[in-house]
Order: structure tokens, then sequence, then C-alpha cells
């Protein structure tokens, strides 16, 4: 549904809040905090508020690793069938660096013999898994112990998912293992949700499958330490409050997935959008009865008021001259 603004009502407003200015943070993280306005927004009763997110700064401080989001994997005795719990650092990883520490923990395991690799290979952009001195297969990757924190998609593999780095004596490039999947290193976290208590009747969201507290979803296109802009120009979609006053509120950061996100200090600004609308008449719907009586007394109307032609054109001389000659 569009809304029509007019100039009988109020002019728009725009709050600008920076989230170190908050009333009161939310959460350690400084992804959550209330911010009370000295002088409330009202609106009378004959008009209706609207809510946009205007703009927005964000520092992209955050890491694609997050503590207890995606950082946990465990590795397979495969000769005792024993595993090993393994916690990724948290911080922001490419698809090298990310090799790089995977390779290095492996090998740093008691239980494992011969050199392993763990490389990124562009051709096919998958990691790509063998070892040179061994016989036998020692190893495994277990992201089916708890799926919930695992890596899997940061890895490449599916969730739940076992991968057994070398299924025998493979000791070259070409006998080596590839990741089920393309891995994502970004997959925790694409796009940046802006979630505030004014709303909850504005957006849908497939995880909930419902309607949900997103004011807007900003992708993330720059790298690591930039800062993630939403411009005015983008500032396209409007909801609608089922209040007359705006007090208080509260502004929450997540991912995609509605996962608070990690500033790791920093602080972001919003800037939200206030508009006001004469309020409309809400006709309620007809019941079966009402509908029974409209349809028989359209079918009582005669031909000619039923089907309403549209009025001709009035003829031109070319036409005339044509009627003429005929």
């Amino acid at each position: 549904m569009s809304y029509v603004l007019s100039t009988a009502t109020d002019n728009s407003k725009l709050i600008y809040i920076n989230s170190a200015d908050a009333t009161q943070q939310l959460s350690t993280d400084q992804s959550v905090f209330k911010y009370d306005l000295e002088n409330a927004i009202d609106s009378p009763d004959t008009e209706e508020l609207l809510i946009s997110l205007y703009s927005c700064v964000i520092p992209y401080s955050f890491y694609n690793i997050r503590k207890d989001i995606n950082d946990t994997i465990y590795f397979e005795n495969l000769a005792t069938g024993g595993t090993t719990k393994f916690i990724i650092p948290a911080g922001n990883y490419t698809t090298s660096s990310l090799g790089t520490l995977l390779r290095d923990t492996i090998q740093s395991l008691s239980y494992t013999t011969g050199t392993y690799f763990v490389t990124y290979d562009r051709t096919k952009m998958k990691f790509r898994f063998f070892a040179t001195g061994i016989t036998n297969p020692q190893i495994s990757i277990d992201l089916s112990v708890n799926p919930s924190k695992a890596p899997n998609v940061e890895l490449g593999f599916a969730v739940g998912e076992i991968k057994i780095i070398n299924l025998g004596a493979a000791d070259t490039p070409q006998d080596s293992e590839f990741s089920t999947n393309v891995p994502d290193v970004n997959g925790s976290v694409h796009q940046v949700q802006i979630r505030t208590t004014l709303c909850s009747k504005g957006c849908y969201d497939s995880i909930n499958k419902s309607y949900s507290s997103i004011l807007g979803s900003i992708p993330i296109d720059v790298n690591f330490g930039g800062i993630i802009f939403q411009n005015p120009r983008d500032n396209k979609h409007k909801i609608l409050l089922s209040t007359h006053t705006i007090k208080s509120f509260t502004v929450r950061l997540t991912d995609d997935r509605g996962r608070n996100i990690n500033m790791n200090g920093l602080d972001f600004t919003v800037a939200i959008q206030v508009d006001s609308i004469p309020k409309q008449k809400k006709v309620a719907p007809m019941n079966r009865e009402e509908r029974r009586i409209q349809e028989n007394y359209v079918a009582m109307l005669p031909p000619q008021v039923k089907e309403k032609k549209k009025p001709k054109k009035p003829k031109t001389k070319k036409d005339l001259e044509r009627e003429l000659l005929n």
C-alpha cells in the first residue's frame, strides 16, 4: 500500500541519533540501546504517523567469525573415535587466512602424522584438503557435534557434515579432498538490519515466518574497516505506526539472521524520518448476506446500466468524408 503525503498535515521530522547519546545501553556489545525523546512527537487523531529509515552510518567493526555464533569446530580421531574441540578466535578472516588457521590447527593435533595442507582452489572456488607422508586416513572435520555454532558456510560444508580429510594414501594434490560447497567467509552477515520497537508490522521475516521489527536492511558493500552507509535517496519503504505518539524507542543492530552484531567499541548513527498523513477511513468488509444483496441488485439492473459503454470519440473530417463516400 502506498501513502500520499499532504501539505495539510504537519511537516516531516527527522530523528538523528548517535548510539553514544543513548539514554540506556541495553547490551554489552553496543548493538542495542534505548533513546528517550525530551519532546515527544504527537499527531492529532485525524492524522497517522509513518516512519522510515532515512539514513545511517555504521562502522564495519564487527567480525565474520564471531564468538558463540560460528566459531566451533570438532576434529575426530579416526583411530580412537575421540574428538577435539577447537574454538576459532573471533576476527575478520579471508579464505586464505581461514585456510591457514585450519591447516596449522590440524597439524598441531597430537594424533596426526605427515604434513597436511589446506588451500583455496580459485578454479573450483573451494577449499582443498590433502596430506603427504601418511598411509591411512587419520582425521576428519566433524561439524555435526554442535551444528548451531559450526562455521559450515564459511568452510564450504553442509550443515552437520563430517568430512574425512584423507580417504587413503593420498599424497599428491590430485588425490585431494575438496569442500562440498563453495565457502563464504562472510556467510554469517551479508547485511546489517536495523530493528526498532517503533514498528512491528512493516517487514515480513522469513526466519520467524511472521512480521518483525525490521526498519531497514543495508547490504554490506565495503571491506573490513570501512563505513556502511544508507543514503537518503534509498528511503522508499514507509511503515504505518499504530500509535499517535513517539516518546521513546529502542534500536538494535543485527545480522540477516536476527543475531546481535558486536560493534567492538564503536558507535553508529541512525536517522529516522517521521511523516504525517491524513487518517484513512477504514471500510468494514461486507459479510455474506450483504454481498448477496449487492449481487442480486446488480443482476436486476438493465443491460445498458451494467455495460457502461465508453463515449465515442468525436468524428474527424476524414471519418465524415469516408461515410459520405460509402
